[in-house]
């Protein structure tokens, strides 16, 4: 389903209504949807962005998982940098 800005209230009260189990929110509306949640995890607040809402208890909840993702992919690269050859040029 495509989101626009002005089903922003409906959407989220589809999942207070448990019509939607949760939602995956995407650019642009990761800002635009907070104003209608009952509340955020620890990281959506320290962004200031959701991208992942969904119902907890009798809540509307958004979270951030970019940040899990993207230290994941982080993580995955330094591990692997050890198996992989590099060669370093300087020219002074």
């Amino acid at each position: 389903m495509e989101l626009e800005k002005n089903n922003i209230a409906k959407i989220i009260s589809d999942i207070r209504e448990n019509k939607i189990n949760g939602i995956n929110v995407t650019v642009p509306f990761k800002k635009d949807v907070i104003p209608f949640l009952d509340g955020m995890s620890d990281i959506a607040k320290a962004t200031n962005s959701v991208n992942t809402i969904y119902k907890k208890e009798a809540k509307v909840i958004g979270d951030n998982t970019d940040v899990f993702g993207l230290q994941a992919a982080y993580l995955k690269e330094v591990d692997e940098a050890s198996k992989k050859k590099a060669l370093s040029l300087i020219h002074i």
